[in-house]
């Protein structure tokens, strides 16, 4: 098992030595996530985070701070055996992005929706596969305030492995595509602060482990290779399947979690 976890992580390091395009940034992004357990089946989250911008290349001047965000919403979670569970989170998602070019800023509210089904394959693998419907219901990003209130619905599905190496460490790959299935029938999609695009907008590759600290606390530090891509319904898009940038985070999750019953 150890020998197929290593092929897997050097084929994610090979996937993202193959592509290259400019302009390539580096960003550090980071959560702190606290969830209040309310019994075995009920949990509620609440999760700030941010987004910097530390380098760019291909571009005159690094973005700095360009996103903060807030996750809020209760997660339901159900046992469906003994080696599979059911997690289902509803969150409000709030979505603030800065510009320090233009000293403005514009924000989005999402409703988000997030089956997530753990698969425990022996005593130290577990396969989870993540799905977040990505609901844009308001986008500040547009002049007209009719083209404000809208819809789209962006899909990212995740496939991630964790083995646990001892009972405090696990160590943890993924990798998550982003697909447009709903656009706004009254706003041209902006990928970010607008409402989404259809088909293929972005890829994440994720490598890293989850750190237990105590039974309550937990770090979780990973490298994500980003690529994008443009979509000739995004403005300023240059087509279809036109890679536009690639992107390195170093990022890191502080869970903390407290039991109410």
């Amino acid at each position: 098992m150890k020998k197929f976890l290593i092929i897997l992580l050097l084929a994610c390091v090979s996937l993202t030595t193959t592509v290259q395009a400019e302009p390539a940034a580096a960003r550090l992004w980071g959560y702190a996530n606290y969830i209040a357990v309310l019994s075995p089946d009920w949990s509620f989250m609440v999760m700030p985070g941010g987004r910097w911008e530390v380098k760019r290349v291909g571009t005159p001047a690094t973005k700095d701070n360009y996103l903060n965000e807030l996750f809020v919403g209760p997660v339901y979670t159900m046992n469906l055996s003994d080696s599979m569970k059911l997690k289902v989170p509803v969150w409000y998602y709030y979505m603030d992005f800065p510009n320090r070019f233009t000293e403005t800023r514009n924000f989005s509210h999402n409703i988000e929706v997030v089956p997530t089904l753990e698969f425990k394959l022996d005593a130290n693998l577990t396969l989870v596969n993540r799905v977040i419907l990505h609901n844009t219901i308001y986008s500040s990003a547009y002049a007209n305030d009719d083209q404000r209130n809208g819809f789209s619905m962006l899909m990212r599905e995740m496939v991630q492995i964790n083995y646990a190496l001892n009972p405090s460490l696990s160590l943890t790959v993924a990798d998550e595509i982003f697909y447009g299935l709903i656009t706004d029938t009254e706003a041209l999609p902006i990928y970010g602060p607008g409402f989404s695009p259809a088909g293929l907008v972005q890829n994440r590759v994720y490598a890293g482990f989850s750190c237990k600290i105590t039974p309550e606390l937990s770090i979780v530090p990973q490298v994500v290779y980003e690529t994008n891509w443009n979509n000739e319904n995004i403005i300023g898009g240059a087509g279809n399947g036109t890679l536009k940038e690639t992107d390195w985070y170093g990022y890191l999750t502080i869970n903390y979690a407290m039991k109410f019953f």
